[in-house]
């Protein structure tokens, strides 16, 4: 998912990076609710698993 979302970020046209940006978005919202018909590793990400300096969540655009 990250290699994905690292291709997307890759796009020179803005309209196609928001557009592909959102799909990814939308698909992983339905993993999350249990509707895809796979289902991504138990892995907890957050702020220790990434390194990240601020606890607050990343913002999904759409």
């Amino acid at each position: 998912m990250i290699e994905t979302g690292n291709h997307i970020a890759q796009l020179s046209d803005g309209r196609l990076r928001r557009l592909y940006a959102g799909k990814l978005a939308e698909l992983l919202e339905s993993v999350i609710d249990g509707k895809a018909p796979w289902v991504l590793h138990t892995v907890e990400w957050g702020v220790t698993s990434c390194h990240l300096s601020s606890p607050e969540p990343a913002q999904v655009f759409r």
